[in-house]
C-alpha cells in the first residue's frame, strides 16, 4: 500500500512540476526566496537551524531545531492516523471504539447504503440482494479488499485523467476507433477483480455455504456487486473518450464493455469453483492470488486467460471486422450484440457454476482453509 502510494505520488508530482516549469518565466526565479515560505515546514526549519548555527547564533539554532522536532512529530502522528484510517478503517482523530462492559440494548437499523439501494434492488431475489449489499460493504471495510479496489478500479481512473488531460498529448493518433478499447479494458479489469472470488470470502465462506441460500443467488449477488465497481472506471473513461474524440464510438465501446465483462465473469465463476485458493484477509500485506499450489497457479496464469480469450473472441472478431473494413454501422450492431452475447454467456456460466459448486463444496472449503 505504501509503495503504491509513493510511486503514484512521485509520478503526479513529476507531471505537475513539468507543467509548472513550462509556464513559469525563468526571470521570476531570480528574486525568488523560497526559504521564507519553506522555513515553516520541517525541511525548511532544519535549514534555518543550520543557517543560524553557521552564523554562531546557537540560541536561534536550538529554537529552530526544537520547532523542527515538534512539527515533525505532529506530521508523523497525522500521517499515521491517516494510514490507519485508509487501511484499517479506524477513526482518524479518535481511537477505535471498544465495547463497554455494560450490555447495551440492540437497536436494529438499516445501513445508509442499504437503505439507498434497496428500492433499486427489489427486482433481485432476497438472497442475491443480501449478498450484493454484503459484497459492497466487504470491499470497503476489509483492508485487503480495499487495497485491491484502489489498485484495480480507482487508480486507472486517476492515471487516465492525468494521461489525457495533462500537458502532453498521446503520441499515437486518437481516432474514434480508439473508443472500442473499453471492451478490452473491461476484460482485463474483470479478470483481475473477480479472479478467485470464492477465496476472497476468507473464513466466512464455510458459514455462507452452510446457509440454504441457492448457489445461483450467491453468484448473482456477488458478480453484480463487482460489476457495479468495474462499471465506475469504464464509465469515466467512456465520458473522457467521448469528449476527446467527439464521436459516439466510446459509447458503443462502453456498452460492449458490459458484455465482455459479463462473459469474463462467466469464466471466473466456474474457475473459482475448480481452482479456489486461500487468502488471509487479516494479513497486513497484499496476498498473492496464486497461493493455492502449483496447479492453481498454472490455471490462474494460463488456463483462465485462455478461456476468457476464447469466450470473448466473437466480440473481438466482430469489432475487428468493423475496423478493418471501416463499417461504422457494424460498430453499433456489434455493441448491442456484445451486450446480449455477454448476458447469455453469463447466464450459462452462473448455471454451470451452481451445478459444479453443489458437488464440490467440501473441496472448496478445504482448498480455501488457512494454514494453522
Amino acid at each position: 500500500m505504501i509503495l503504491s502510494l509513493l510511486g503514484s505520488s512521485c509520478y503526479f508530482i513529476n507531471q505537475g512540476i513539468q507543467t509548472l516549469a513550462r509556464r513559469v518565466d525563468p526571470q521570476l526565479l531570480v528574486n525568488l526566496r523560497p526559504l521564507n515560505y519553506l522555513q515553516w515546514l520541517p525541511p525548511g526549519a532544519a535549514a534555518r537551524a543550520i543557517e543560524r548555527a553557521s552564523q554562531g547564533n546557537w540560541t536561534m539554532a536550538l529554537l529552530w531545531l526544537l520547532y523542527t522536532t515538534l512539527l515533525l512529530l505532529l506530521v508523523t502522528w497525522l500521517w499515521w492516523r491517516l494510514l490507519l484510517r485508509v487501511v484499517t478503517g479506524e477513526g482518524y482523530l479518535q481511537a477505535a471504539v471498544r465495547p463497554t462492559t455494560a450490555p447495551q440494548p440492540i437497536i436494529k437499523r438499516k445501513a445508509p447504503m442499504a437503505g439507498a439501494l434497496y428500492p433499486l434492488l427489489r427486482w433481485l431475489p432476497a438472497g442475491a440482494r443480501q449478498i450484493f449489499l454484503k459484497e459492497l460493504k466487504a470491499v470497503w471495510r476489509i483492508p485487503q479488499r480495499r487495497i485491491g479496489l484502489i489498485q484495480g478500479v480507482l487508480m486507472p481512473i486517476f492515471l487516465s485523467l492525468l494521461f489525457f488531460f495533462g500537458g502532453r498529448r498521446p503520441a499515437f493518433p486518437m481516432t474514434p476507433w480508439f473508443g472500442l478499447v473499453l471492451a478490452g479494458y473491461a476484460i482485463f479489469t474483470t479478470w483481475f477483480t473477480t479472479l478467485n472470488m470464492l477465496g476472497w470470502e476468507g473464513k466466512a465462506l464455510p458459514m455462507l455455504l452452510a446457509t440454504p441460500l441457492p448457489r445461483r443467488q450467491f453468484f448473482l449477488g456477488k458478480t453484480l456487486a463487482l460489476l457495479l465497481l468495474i462499471a465506475l472506471p469504464i464509465t469515466v473513461l467512456a465520458l473522457v473518450f467521448t469528449v476527446l474524440l467527439h464521436s459516439w464510438f466510446p459509447l458503443a465501446g462502453w456498452l460492449a464493455a458490459f458484455g465482455t465483462s459479463l462473459a469474463t465473469m462467466a469464466v471466473t465463476m466456474i474457475t473459482s469453483v475448480f481452482f479456489p485458493s486461500p487468502i488471509n484477509l487479516e494479513s497486513t500485506s497484499r496476498q498473492s492470488g496464486f497461493s493455492g499450489g502449483c496447479v492453481t497457479a498454472l490455471a490462474s496464469a494460463f488456463l483462465v486467460p485462455l478461456a476468457i480469450g476464447l469466450v470473448c473472441l466473437p466480440v473481438v472478431v466482430l469489432f475487428g471486422v468493423a475496423f478493418w473494413w471501416k463499417l461504422e454501422w457494424l460498430v453499433a450492431i456489434g455493441a448491442v450484440v456484445a451486450l446480449f452475447y455477454g448476458a447469455g454467456v453469463f447466464w450459462v456460466g452462473i448455471t454451470q457454476a451452481e451445478r459444479l459448486m453443489l458437488g464440490r463444496e467440501a473441496e472448496i472449503i478445504e482448498a480455501t482453509r488457512q494454514p494453522e
